[in-house]
C-alpha cells in the first residue's frame, strides 16, 4: 500500500503540470525596415529627414512651435485617433503645407502584424483582415483631413511580418522605416534624446514623437533640432527627396506552438523581453535596443520559451 502511494503522487503532479505548462515555443520573426535618404548632389548641404509619430493623445506644442519658428520641415505620421482629437493642430499643419506632410500611422495604433500577439504592450492587428483595417482606416482619415491620399505608412511599433509587409505594399502604401529612433518612444529624458539626435549624419531619417507634451523627451527633440541646424544640416520631408530602403532587421518573438489554458497561473504568463537578432549599430537603433538605461545594447538575457510579447518603456 505504501509503495502504491509513492508512485501515485508523482503521477498526479506530472498530470497537473502537463495541463498548465505550455509546449515548447517556436521562434517567430518580426521585421524592422530601415530607411535613409538617397545621396544628395555633390556640394549640397547635408540633409536629414525628421519624422514625427502622432500616435494618440495631444500635441507637443514645443516641437511644433520650433518647427514653425525655424522653418524646419517634418513628415508627421498621424493615426485616425490623433487626427480626430487634435483638429486645431491639424488646421495649423495644413496652413503650413510648405513645412508639414501628413502621412498614415494607422487607424487605431495597432501594430500591422497579422498574428494575435502583443508588441511593446500594444495589441497587434492580429490577422490579414486586421492589417487591412489598420492601413485602410488610417488612409481614409488622412485623406479626409488633407484632401489627398497618403503615400507612406508606418505601423505602430514599426514592426511587421514578411506577410504583412507584402500586404501593405499591395494596398499601395510604402512602409516608412527610419535609421535613428531618437526619443525611445518618448520615454527618454531630454538630455538623452538630444544626444541621440546629435548622432545623426547626412542622410539619416530621424524618428521621434509629437503626441507627448507631458514628457521631457520633447524638450530634447527641440534642442537636438536647433543644434543640428546650427551644424549646417538641412531638413527635408519624405515627399521632397528620393529615399533608399535598408535591409530590414530581424527581431525574434517567442510564441507558443499551441494555445495556453485560459486559467493558467499568472507566474506562467509573465511577459519577457526578447533577445535582438542583430548587433546594434550607430544608426538603425530601435526603442527595444535603447530600453536599457544608459546603453544602446539589446538585453542580454534570452527569453523564456513561452510568451508572445515584446516589451519596452511606455509605449508611444
Amino acid at each position: 500500500m505504501t509503495m502504491r502511494r509513492l508512485f501515485f503522487f508523482p503521477a498526479t503532479v506530472f498530470l497537473v503540470l502537463a495541463a498548465i505548462v505550455p509546449p515548447p515555443a517556436r521562434a517567430d520573426i518580426l521585421l524592422q525596415p530601415g530607411l535613409r535618404l538617397a545621396p544628395a548632389e555633390a556640394g549640397s548641404a547635408p540633409q536629414l529627414a525628421l519624422t514625427l509619430d502622432a500616435c494618440d493623445g495631444g500635441t507637443d506644442q514645443r516641437i511644433i512651435d520650433t518647427l514653425l519658428a525655424e522653418n524646419i520641415p517634418a513628415t508627421i505620421f498621424a493615426t485616425a485617433r490623433w487626427l480626430k482629437r487634435n483638429p486645431d493642430t491639424v488646421k495649423l499643419l495644413l496652413a503650413h503645407g510648405n513645412l508639414f506632410e501628413i502621412e498614415n500611422h494607422g487607424a487605431r495604433h495597432r501594430p500591422a502584424v497579422d498574428r494575435p500577439i502583443r508588441i511593446y504592450g500594444l495589441k497587434a492587428a492580429g490577422s490579414p483582415e486586421g492589417v487591412r483595417a489598420e492601413v485602410d482606416g488610417g488612409e481614409q482619415a488622412v485623406a479626409a483631413a488633407t484632401g489627398r491620399p497618403p503615400r507612406w505608412f508606418r505601423g505602430a511599433a514599426a514592426l511587421y511580418t514578411a506577410e504583412s509587409l507584402k500586404q501593405i505594399a499591395s494596398l499601395h502604401q510604402q512602409v516608412a522605416g527610419y535609421s535613428i529612433a531618437a526619443d525611445g518612444g518618448a520615454s527618454f529624458s531630454a538630455a538623452r534624446t538630444e544626444r541621440e539626435m546629435l548622432t545623426a549624419r547626412n542622410g539619416d531619417v530621424l524618428l521621434a514623437h509629437v503626441n507627448h507634451p507631458e514628457k521631457t523627451a520633447g524638450a530634447g527633440v527641440v534642442k537636438g533640432l536647433l543644434a543640428l541646424k546650427a551644424r549646417g544640416y538641412r531638413f527635408v520631408r519624405l515627399d521632397q527627396v528620393q529615399t533608399e530602403e535598408l535591409p530590414p532587421k530581424q527581431r525574434m518573438l517567442a510564441a507558443p506552438a499551441a494555445p495556453v489554458a485560459a486559467k493558467m497561473p499568472d507566474s506562467v504568463t509573465t511577459p519577457t523581453t526578447p533577445a535582438a537578432a542583430l548587433t546594434p549599430e550607430r544608426t538603425g537603433k530601435t526603442p527595444l535596443e535603447q530600453s536599457a538605461e544608459g546603453t544602446n545594447r539589446p538585453p542580454s538575457a534570452p527569453p523564456p520559451p513561452a510568451h508572445t510579447r515584446l516589451r519596452k518603456p511606455p509605449a508611444p
